[in-house]
């Protein structure tokens, strides 16, 4: 199974939905204990309040590279 990369923390809510939806679409698929294998990279929400989303997008490029 391969890794994946998420880049979370828009809303807490929404990266637990993400994290939840695709770990029932594996074990629907494999069953028994099997999960994605995930790296989750949480971003802070204030953050890109704070430098609005026109000029949020270093922010979220880091955490891609960081999850590469």
């Amino acid at each position: 199974m391969k890794k994946i990369g998420l880049v979370g923390g828009i809303s807490w809510t929404s990266t637990l939905d993400y994290y939840k939806y695709i770990n029932e679409g594996i074990n629907q698929k494999l069953g028994g204990f099997d999960a994605a294998e995930c790296v989750i990279y949480s971003l802070n929400f204030g953050d890109i309040q704070r430098k609005e989303w026109v000029n949020s997008f270093d922010l979220i490029l880091k955490a891609c590279k960081t999850i590469e």
